[in-house]
């Protein structure tokens, strides 16, 4: 099942917050999530913007 979601939904839900406390599992879900190539990444603001992108091997 594919669902869709507006580009402003996603922009703010990529954000990583520096001083928020995150579970490991959360972070990484996040992370992963977003991490696809051609598409904006999760990123994070500290004096300027930072894309972050993940790789993941099992």
């Amino acid at each position: 099942m594919r669902c869709s979601h507006p580009a402003k939904e996603l922009e703010s839900a990529s954000e990583v917050l520096l001083d928020k406390p995150y579970q490991g599992r959360d972070f990484l879900n996040l992370l992963r999530a977003r991490t696809f190539p051609g598409n904006p990444s999760c990123y994070f603001r500290d004096g300027g913007k930072y894309e972050v992108r993940i790789s993941m091997k099992r």
